[in-house]
């Protein structure tokens, strides 16, 4: 077998017609070059097959790539296309009818039967289908999600004919969502009739919503800025006229280490309760990893409560009390389970460090100081110690004296003492936030990294 290999596909196998495999090692950079790689295969007439293998540190290759751009324009550009090759690669539908969408054409067909979704018999995530047919998808069974959609649509509908112009997926999330956004107040959204309408999910679950609308040829995004236009099935649906949609349905969120399942289930309610009513994400009030930790740690105290990761004096004060009484109503219903860890436990990660993050750590050990380092990268120097702080996360070493000085550690071990590793705010906070929080995080890894086996 005969193969050519190379890092750019300019050029290559343009005097090649029957070329009957194409693979992509890693996520190209744009679907412009993706169109353009994968059209080199089958020239011929005959069948040929792509394959694109994807993985998450594309993207985050890539998005360090961007961040290297001179030019803010350029960056914007190449982050929308980077987002709409991620949204092809990961979608469940039709490759040619997402393909044909992103250039602006529709494929009346639906389906290729050509492409992996098709031909895996897994069904789309979106497109026309016939009332009452059950599809199951990579993602899980889909759901008949015509309400949500139609809803995206009308505001996106309402956006228009009140400004005159179109905006991205994520403005017209900030509207369902309500969010206090100063686009959504400078335009006037606000005073849409959609505008906190889709305040029952969270804005994740919009914006998946509405790349997925683009991708099932209902919206259309453009190539060059991430503006949304209503296709004629958009329209359809929009005014009642077309559906079903189906979407995956939306997976219920399951804690990751072991805790009381029960009891974690039970502060996911009660944070989505209290998020609903601030009108703020729910990661604003706790994250899984904090309600994963009460879940193992039960804390009916202020001084139990202090060691929960993200636990200042704000939120001990305005969550402590209704989060506390929460566990103290679980446990009045249920034993106690027994688990051993009590976390979570700070544990260095001990893997490979990112491009960015080892040229700062380069420059440092050669020499350079944060401002000089920073001045270079023309970056700012809390990066460069976000840089310098994941490093030793990740077991470089740092001279933690050029920071820290000696006199202040006692200080500082006091404190992660007494509120545990996990809790890096409350203890900035215990320490009249004199100390960067980048340089408690490499405290911690020096000083209080647990071995890992």
């Amino acid at each position: 077998v005969r193969v050519v290999c190379a890092t750019i596909a300019f050029g290559m196998g343009i005097d090649k017609a029957n070329i009957r495999y194409v693979v992509h090692y890693d996520l190209p950079k744009n679907i412009e070059s993706y169109y353009q790689e994968t059209g080199r295969a089958g020239r011929d007439g005959d069948p040929a097959e792509c394959l694109l293998l994807f993985g998450k540190a594309d993207v985050m290759k890539h998005e360090r790539f961007i961040e290297e751009k001179p030019s803010a324009r350029e960056q914007t550009i190449a982050r929308d296309q980077l987002e709409a090759l991620v949204g092809f690669a990961e979608s469940m539908t039709c490759r040619r009818t997402a393909l044909l969408a992103y250039f602006g054409e529709e494929y009346s067909d639906g389906r290729c039967d050509g492409c992996d979704n098709c031909t895996q018999a897994a069904g789309s995530r979106l497109g026309p289908r016939p009332t009452g047919v059950e599809t199951q998808t990579a993602a899980g069974p889909t759901e008949d999600r015509t309400d949500d959609a139609r809803l995206f649509l009308t505001c996106l509908g309402e956006i228009v004919a009140h400004s005159g112009f179109s905006v991205g997926i994520n403005h017209v999330t900030d509207v369902l969502y309500g969010a206090q956004a100063e686009k959504v107040r400078r335009w006037g959204h606000d005073d849409l009739g959609s505008y906190g309408a889709g305040k029952r999910m969270s804005k994740a679950d919009w914006t998946q919503i509405g790349k997925e609308l683009v991708r099932g040829g209902y919206l259309r995004q453009e190539s060059d800025r991430p503006v949304l236009r209503l296709t004629d099935s958009g329209r359809a649906v929009a005014q009642g006229d077309g559906g079903p949609v189906m979407l995956a349905g939306r997976a219920p969120t399951t804690p990751t280490g072991q805790c009381d399942t029960l009891l974690f289930e039970r502060l996911r309610r009660l944070r989505s309760r209290l998020a609903s009513e601030q009108a703020v994400p729910a990661y604003m009030i706790f994250a899984d990893a904090a309600l994963q930790q009460m879940a193992r740690s039960y804390p009916t105290t202020e001084a139990e409560f202090r060691r929960i990761g993200g636990v200042g004096e704000r939120k001990l004060t305005e969550l402590g009390p209704v989060f506390m009484g929460e566990i103290t109503a679980h446990l009045a219903e249920n034993p106690r389970e027994a688990i051993a860890d009590d976390g979570p436990l700070f544990r260095p990660t001990r893997k490979p460090i990112g491009d960015s993050e080892y040229d700062t750590l380069r420059r440092y050990r050669g020499g350079q100081s944060v401002a000089e380092i920073a001045a270079e990268r023309e970056i700012k120097e809390s990066t460069v110690m976000g840089h310098l702080a994941a490093a030793v996360e990740c077991g470089e070493e740092v001279d933690i004296r050029a920071f820290l000085p000696a006199d202040d550690e006692p200080e500082i071990a006091a404190a992660f003492e007494k509120l545990g590793p996990a809790n890096l705010t409350g203890v900035r906070e215990l320490l009249g936030e004199r100390f960067d929080y980048n340089v408690l995080k490499m405290y911690r890894a020096l000083r209080l990294a647990q071995p890992t086996g």
